[in-house]
């Protein structure tokens, strides 16, 4: 489990940021957007708005991701991201923290560069 409601949004930023859609969630949850897109549809595509529908579940489980969907419409690297996610909320703590380590790289644009 997270420890708490930050460390999920967190993890629901680090997924999001794999298809540029951070921006729908803040330190504290979804944003209204984010909320609206979820329950009238979205203009995304059907990888944004399967990371997104995921992002949900994490947060509250009202997202209807469904693994088939998972398996047809994911890249491998989205799908290890994902199921690596899920294991590492399965054995919490330190599992989530090296999770957050290996996937939660800020956008090129807000990296410093020395």
């Amino acid at each position: 489990m997270f420890k708490d409601d930050q460390q999920a949004s967190l993890c629901c930023r680090a997924l999001l940021r794999r298809v540029r859609l951070e921006h729908l969630w803040e330190e504290d949850g979804p944003t209204k957007r984010a909320v609206e897109m979820i329950e009238q549809g979205s203009p995304l595509s059907s990888g944004e708005d399967l990371m997104l529908r995921i992002a949900f579940d994490l947060w509250n489980a009202r997202g209807n991701a469904t693994v088939g969907r998972v398996c047809a419409v994911l890249d491998d690297d989205h799908t290890e991201a994902v199921c690596s996610l899920l294991i590492a909320r399965a054995r919490g703590g330190q599992a989530i923290v090296n999770w957050l380590a290996r996937y939660d790289v800020p956008p090129v644009s807000t990296r410093r560069i020395s």
